[in-house]
């Protein structure tokens, strides 16, 4: 899965996402809806991590969801 496949998938993932990112919202998960670079960007105002460390943290994510 790359991050062009998170919208389409959002509504199964955004359990885990909550899951794996405890500080975001329900409404965080609902205004991102699927968009990554809205991922990026409440990831970044949220926790406070650079772009890169966010890119990588939503890389794994998706890798992870992949190998299950």
């Amino acid at each position: 899965m790359n991050v062009h496949e998170l919208q389409p998938r959002w509504p199964a993932l955004k359990p885990q996402a909550q899951a794996r990112w405890k500080k975001l919202t329900d409404e965080d998960l609902e205004e991102i809806g699927g968009n990554p670079e809205q991922l990026v960007r409440r990831l970044q105002e949220r926790y406070g991590y650079p772009r890169s460390l966010v890119l990588a943290e939503i890389g794994h994510f998706l890798q992870e969801r992949r190998e299950h």
